[in-house]
C-alpha cells in the first residue's frame, strides 16, 4: 500500500465530505426560501444524483484510460466551482441547474478515488484501504453539519462559501501532492456492459437499494426532526454528527476487522440489518433525545455496508475504475429515486412513512442478496 498516497487521499475525501456535509443541515431550509415544496426538493436532491447515474461510468472509464489523477481534479474543480455558484443562486430553477452540473462534474470524485486505492492495495488490503475512505468521508459527515449549522446563523449563503472553499483548498493538495496511480491505458476498450453481469450485477443491485434508502433519509431527516419535535438546526447538525462519528468509528476502527473475521458478505449482511433497525428504531422516537442513541445505530451500519461493496467489488473487478464507476451510477440512481419517492411519501403519508419504507426496502434487498449469495456457493461446490 502507497501509505503517502492513501493519507493524502484521507485528507482529500475528509474536506471534500466536510464540504459537501456542511450543507446538510441547510439545503433543505435554502429550498424553501427559494419557494420549494417539498416534492420539488426532492427533485433538486435527484437533480444531482441523476446527473452522477449518468456521468460516473464515464469517468470511471475514463480514468482507467488515462489515469485517476486528472480526472479526480476535474471532479474537485467541477465541485468548488458549483457551490460557489449556489451560495448566489436567486431562483428555483437556478439551483436546480447548478445542482445538476454539480453531480455531473463531482461524479469524476468519489468513483476515482476508489479506484485509486485499488490500484495501489493488495486484496488483502483492499478492505483496509476502503475503510480508510469511509472513515474520512465518516469525519467530515461529524464536522460538516455543526460547522454548517453554525455558519448559516451568519447567513444560510454562508455553508456555501465554506464549501466552495473546501473543494478550492482540495484541489491544490491533489495538484501539488498525489502522484498518478497508473500510466494511461492504451489497449482495446473492454465491453462497458461487463461490469452489470453475474455477481457485479448483483452487487450492483445491493449499492443501489443501499442509496436509496439512504438517499431517502438524508432528503427529509431535517424536515422530520423540525416538524416532529421543532428541532433546530444547531440540533440537527448534532444529530448528523453523530452519524458520521458511528460511521467513522465502524469504517476506521472495526468494518475492515470484521470483514477480515467474518467475510466481506458478511459484512454487506450486518450492515444492511443494522440500516433497516436504525429506520425502525427513528419511526418509533418518542422524544428529541431518543434520537442520539437511536441514530448511532443507522450510522454503524452505512458504515459498515458501504466499504464491505465496495471492497468487493473492487476484488471481482479486472478494470478498477469501470467497475467502480458503474457501482457509484448505481448508487447515484439510488438517490435519484430515493429523494423523489421520500419526498413524495413525506407530504403525502406522514412523516414516518420514508422510514418505514426504506426499512422494507433493506430488508427485500437483504433477502435477495443471501438468495444470489447461496445461489452462487452452491454453483462452486458442485
Amino acid at each position: 500500500m502507497n501509505r503517502r498516497a492513501l493519507a493524502i487521499l484521507f485528507v482529500i475525501l475528509f474536506l471534500v465530505m466536510t464540504g459537501f456535509s456542511i450543507l446538510f443541515p441547510v439545503l433543505p431550509h435554502y429550498a424553501r426560501q427559494v419557494g420549494a415544496t417539498e416534492t420539488q426538493w426532492g427533485w433538486i436532491v435527484a437533480a444531482y444524483s441523476f446527473m452522477q447515474f449518468l456521468f460516473s461510468p464515464y469517468w470511471g472509464s475514463l480514468s482507467d484510460r488515462v489515469g485517476r489523477k486528472w480526472v479526480l481534479l476535474t471532479g474537485l474543480a467541477g465541485y468548488a466551482a458549483t457551490f460557489l455558484a449556489l451560495a448566489y443562486a436567486q431562483t428555483l430553477l437556478q439551483v436546480f441547474l447548478i445542482r445538476a452540473a454539480s453531480g455531473a462534474l463531482t461524479a469524476a470524485t468519489l468513483p476515482t478515488a476508489m479506484a485509486y486505492v485499488g490500484d495501489n492495495t493488495t486484496r488483502e488490503e483492499r478492505a483496509k484501504g476502503m475503510g480508510v475512505l469511509g472513515a474520512a468521508m465518516g469525519l467530515g459527515v461529524i464536522f460538516g453539519p455543526m460547522i454548517g449549522a453554525f455558519l448559516s446563523e451568519i447567513s444560510l449563503a454562508t455553508p456555501f462559501l465554506a464549501s466552495a472553499a473546501s473543494g478550492a483548498a482540495t484541489f491544490l493538495l491533489a495538484l501539488l501532492l498525489l502522484p498518478e496511480s497508473r500510466p494511461a491505458y492504451t489497449g482495446p476498450r473492454p465491453s462497458r456492459w461487463e461490469v452489470l453481469r453475474g455477481q457485479m450485477g448483483v452487487l450492483n443491485l445491493v449499492s443501489f437499494s443501499v442509496s436509496f434508502v439512504i438517499a431517502g433519509f438524508e432528503a427529509t431527516f431535517a424536515l422530520f426532526i423540525l416538524d416532529r419535535f421543532a428541532m433546530g438546526q444547531m440540533a440537527q447538525g448534532y444529530l448528523f454528527g453523530l452519524i458520521g462519528v458511528a460511521a467513522a468509528v465502524m469504517q476506521g476502527a472495526l468494518g475492515h476487522r470484521l470483514m477480515k473475521r467474518y467475510g466481506d458478505e458478511a459484512g454487506v449482511v450486518g450492515g444492511m440489518g443494522l440500516v433497516a433497525a436504525g429506520l425502525l428504531l427513528m419511526a418509533a422516537a418518542w422524544s428529541p433525545e431518543s434520537l442520539y442513541w437511536m441514530v448511532p445505530v443507522y450510522g454503524l451500519g452505512f458504515g459498515l455496508v458501504r466499504p464491505a461493496v465496495a471492497t468487493l467489488v473492487s476484488k471481482r473487478a479486472t478494470r478498477q475504475g469501470a467497475a467502480i464507476g458503474a457501482m457509484d451510477a448505481m448508487d447515484s440512481m439510488g438517490r435519484v429515486v430515493g429523494p423523489i419517492v421520500a419526498g413524495f411519501a413525506y407530504g403525502q403519508l406522514g412523516g414516518t412513512s420514508p422510514y418505514w419504507i426504506g426499512a422494507v426496502v433493506i430488508v427485500l434487498s437483504l433477502v435477495a442478496f443471501r438468495y444470489v449469495s447461496s445461489a452462487q456457493a452452491a454453483a462452486l461446490r458442485q
